[in-house]
Order: C-alpha cells, then structure tokens, then sequence
C-alpha cells in the first residue's frame, strides 16, 4: 500500500468523522431547536421541541411542553407552559395570564412576573413585579460591550501568564509546535477545527452518562492543555513575525509575551474576539497533532552502502591486496 493512497484514505476518514460531527448541529438548527441571534424565535403554537437560544429573543405565545434554555437573550411567555425555563445574563418576562407548571430560573438577571401569574414551580433570581408593558432590565449593548472588552482583555492577561509559564516548563515543545504552525498554517487551522468538532461529538455523549463521565472529564482536561500548548505555539509565531518587522532577534519569552499581548487586545474586540482566540488556539492545537501524526511515523531505513558505492564496482571487495595495502599504509 503506497503511502499517497494511504494519506488518501486518512483524509477521507477525517472528511467522514467530520461529516458526522456536523451533522448533529446542523440537524439541530434545521429543526429550530438550536436557535442563534441576533434575530427574534417567535412560537406561534406551544413548542413542542426543546430550544436552546444564544444572542436570540425567545417568545413563547401559547407557552410550551418542552425545555427553553436562552443565553444573553429575553424570554417572553405566555400561555401555559409545563417545563422549565432558565435564562443566563437574561430576563424571563412572565405576561399577564401565563401558567408555569414547572421551575423558572434567572442567571444574572430577574424573573418579571405580571398579574395573574401562575406558577406551580420554584423561581430562581430576582422576582420583580411588572405590569406587562415594556421591557424593564434590557440589556444596554453599549455598556455590556464595554463590559466584555474590559473581561476579555483581562482573561487575554490572564491567558499570558497561563502562556509563559507553559512556554519556561515546555520549551522544546513549544518551539517544535510553533515551527510546524508557521510552516502549515492552514492544514493546522483545518486539524483544529476538526478536532473541535470530534470533541464535541466525543465527549458530549460521554458525559451525558454516568459510566462515561470520568472519560469525559479525561478528554477535557487533554483537550484543554491540547488548546493551552497550541496558543502558546500561536503567540510565539505572532512574536516572531513582531521580531521580524523590528528587525531584531528576539528569544523565546520575549515572543511569547508580545505575541500573546497582540492576541489578548484582538480578544478585546467585541464580540468577535471571542472568536479570534479560540481559532488561535485551535489552530496551534492542530498543529501539535500534525506534530503528533508526523512524529508517529517510522524513520526510512538508511543504506548501509551508498547507492554509486557497489560490490560489482569497487575495487576494495574484488581486490583482496588492495586492502592489505591500505591497511598497511594506515597501520605503521
């Protein structure tokens, strides 16, 4: 088996894995039960689905039979609804006439809670009484965009520490890593792409049972200095290229620092520095695993006899007084 038709076939497994992982998100999103904003998800029927919104304004006009979850967006329900419904950095607004057969919960925000306001469950947060117009507790996007600037920033520092300290205990594997990154930036982005995708696929299932969770946990923590190891490899390149348009030298701390300060102040971009960041570090976790593939591979057997250098031809093996002669000459 040649090895073009066995990078071929280790190309085509990866397409297929991929292909498996993204089908799971794509599925959600077609059937609406994964919902991402800025837009509105509006239910003109009682859901019948679970919905799991992110940046999105959820409303529920006829309540709901199944798990609502929103992440920095509102939910308005109305209607009768029989499971829970939590919200996190978010206000839930219960209207006039609503039913709430099970729990509501609030992370970060308050639960406003009309007249005539039925609920069976337990609230979680700040319960605030609302008289069913408007919307009090609107996030203001300025203000929390200059919150999340000011956090993002500070974890970027915060990521730099973490970055030095793995480049002082791991130098050779830093530099090998960040190596492979400069010179295949592209396939390492794609690996680490992939390999975000396969950990999900992996270890979602795991952990959604009791015998798979310590596996789980396992993966994570991999994955994590995995990411942790590749960001540093990915500051270091950063660094280096800062080096190269001063035109100096510059050692193995000096590029870790400067390149992850350039990388913690594009973190601070709202709401797309998130982004920047985790493809950082992604993309020097892919290499580590190019580095891993590459370093797997056994070594090509090298000839004992050079290729113009054969039996048929040299007088050394044919010539038995020759080597005598040479020897004798080595030998006073």
């Amino acid at each position: 088996m040649s090895s073009s038709f066995k990078r071929r076939v280790f190309l085509a497994a990866w397409a297929l894995a991929l292909a498996v992982a993204l089908s799971v998100p794509v599925v959600a999103l077609l059937r609406g039960t994964v919902w991402i904003g800025p837009g509105s998800y509006v239910s003109r029927t009682r859901l019948d689905h679970p919905l799991f919104s992110i940046f999105g304004t959820v409303t529920l006009q006829k309540g709901s039979n199944d798990l609502v979850i929103s992440l920095f967006g509102p939910v308005h329900v109305s209607g009768t609804v029989k499971d829970d419904i939590a919200a996190v950095g978010s206000g839930i607004y219960l209207h006039p006439g609503a039913v709430v057969k099970s729990d509501v919960v609030s992370i970060g925000s308050s639960v406003y809670r009309a007249s005539n306001v039925a609920v069976s469950g337990r609230i979680g947060g700040d319960t605030v009484a609302w008289n069913g117009v408007g919307s009090p507790g609107a996030t203001n996007w300025f203000e929390a965009t200059w919150r999340y600037s000011g956090l993002s920033f500070a974890a970027g520092l915060a990521l730099l520490l973490i970055c030095v300290c793995i480049a002082v205990a791991f130098p050779w594997q830093t530099v090998l890593v960040s190596n492979n990154l400069h010179r295949e930036t592209g396939r390492s982005l794609i690996a680490g792409i992939m390999g975000i995708f396969l950990f999900l696929f992996l270890v979602v299932p795991l952990g959604l049972s009791l015998f798979g969770l310590p596996f789980a946990l396992l993966l994570a923590v991999a994955a994590a200095a995995a990411w942790l190891l590749g960001l540093t490899a990915a500051a270091v390149v950063v660094g280096r290229r800062i080096a190269t348009l001063r035109r100096h030298d510059a050692g193995l701390l000096w590029a870790v620092v400067s390149g992850m300060f350039v990388i913690a102040v594009a973190g601070a971009v709202p709401w797309i520095g998130v982004l920047v960041v985790g493809l950082a570090g992604s993309a020097g976790a892919g290499s580590l695993g190019l580095t891993m593939i590459a370093r797997s591979r056994p070594a090509p057997a090298m000839p004992l006899v050079s290729e113009d250098e054969t039996f048929s031809c040299s007088s050394t093996y044919l010539e038995p007084g020759s080597v005598v002669g040479a020897r004798g000459k080595q030998d006073p």
